[in-house]
């Protein structure tokens, strides 16, 4: 939601909001009135790629609905419960890179071209109830079904210019590889506060990942016309299926409410490198044994921070919000400026006494993986969201 992303996604103690669906689900005890939720989503991610020394930029500004949900409190004599439902894209794969280059040498003189995109999305399907086990003190869970999928396409393609010095006029050499996520799993979550604190924590259980994956893999070489050469192709492709092993994960954070302000701090513990593959790749270069230990070799285990604020204005039905979040690379023996850094703002309006509508931005920029010094990548996302909620009278 634009909410809890303006503050910088530290919520897993604020509650009282449908966001904590996803953050820690006991903070849905703290709702006092259901509602309809939904969430537009409008990313721009900028991709600036160094291919030996030449430098050139690819942006994609996809466009979707980000999440749709419902809360509903049951009507109780003492304490509360609170059903919930919804649906959210959490990750957003879309990205273009392009890079090219005369090359020149003494062997050759060609012009070499990149081209990378990638669209998809990986979403959560969640139903969660959270009750009031004792006066302050709510317990709650959620059960997740994650899906989605990932189309990733490789283009390298070395022409026959700007000499045309060859009886070839163009080699195209791709790669396409469209994967489907499917899983279940469960959240846990306790919040507890007093009159101005608020504390709470969850944990997400490990969970195995079904990807089922369809591949394809061709080189072409097309010859220049008056050779009449038939054009030379030769392919592969599979459909393999794997199984992932993903680890839990520990959230915790509290909240401090003074007056109109709340500030609010997270911490997130992530265990990347108890991933695991459970069946054998898809890469016919790597076993489950092989993959595993590079898993354990490159991957290393990270906390990401997070911190917010909100000011509720006494006067005007208006809040403002900002953020900042840090999340740590996965990757080992890398340098600092690969953790993005998140700065985040936003403000929320109280058009009705139904309706609310709450906008936040997001920007983050962060260096990409290198390939062997040939590529070199800077990459920066802003994001807007835009949510509307619909209080059930």
């Amino acid at each position: 939601g634009a909410r809890d992303m303006a503050m910088g996604g530290a919520f897993s103690a604020v509650g009282g909001d449908y966001a904590a669906l996803h953050y820690n689900p006991a903070g849905l005890g703290t709702i006092k009135q259901g509602g309809f939720f939904g969430t537009f989503s409008m990313l721009s991610v900028s991709t600036k790629a160094n291919f030996l020394g030449v430098e050139n930029t690819e942006k994609t500004d996809p466009m979707n609905f980000n999440a749709l949900g419902l809360t509903y409190p049951v009507p109780v004599s003492r304490g509360s419960l609170v059903f919930s439902f919804g649906y959210h894209r959490m990750r957003q794969f879309d990205s273009r890179l392009f890079g090219g280059k005369f090359i020149s040498s003494a062997d050759d003189s060609v012009t070499w071209e990149h081209t990378r995109t990638q669209k998809g999305f990986m979403s959560n399907t969640a139903f969660g109830l959270a009750v009031e086990a004792a006066p302050g003190v709510f317990l709650g869970g959620s059960l997740q079904f994650w899906g989605g999928e990932d189309n990733y396409n490789w283009l390298f393609q070395e022409l026959d210019q700007p000499f045309n010095l060859y009886q070839f006029a163009q080699f195209d050499s791709s790669d396409h590889i469209r994967t489907r996520f499917s899983g279940a799993n469960l959240t846990l979550g306790a919040v507890a506060r007093s009159r101005f604190l608020q504390v709470g924590g969850a944990l997400s259980t490990p969970f195995t990942l079904r990807c089922r994956e369809n591949w394809d893999y061709s080189d072409i070489v097309t010859y220049d016309q008056d050779l009449n050469i038939e054009t030379d192709i030769s392919s592969a492709g599979g459909s393999p299926d794997y199984n992932i092993a993903m680890p839990m994960a520990l959230r915790a954070g509290a909240a401090l409410t003074a007056g109109p302000f709340l500030v609010s701090g997270d911490v997130e513990m992530l265990r990347y490198n108890q991933i695991e593959y459970k069946t054998e790749p898809s890469s016919a270069s790597l076993t489950q044994a092989s993959a595993n230990s590079a898993i354990q070799r490159h991957l290393q285990n990270v906390t990401n921070v997070h911190v917010g604020g909100e000011f509720t204005s006494p006067n005007f039905p208006v809040a403002l919000r900002g953020g900042y979040a840090v999340i740590r690379t996965p990757y080992r023996d890398v340098s600092y400026e690969k953790d993005r850094k998140v700065i985040s703002a936003g403000i929320g309006l109280e058009m009705t006494d139904q309706l609310v509508l709450d906008a936040g931005f997001a920007y983050t920029e962060w260096e990409g993986p290198a390939d062997d010094l040939i590529f070199k990548q800077n990459i920066n996302a802003k994001q807007i969201l835009v949510s509307l909620l619909y209080k059930m009278p």
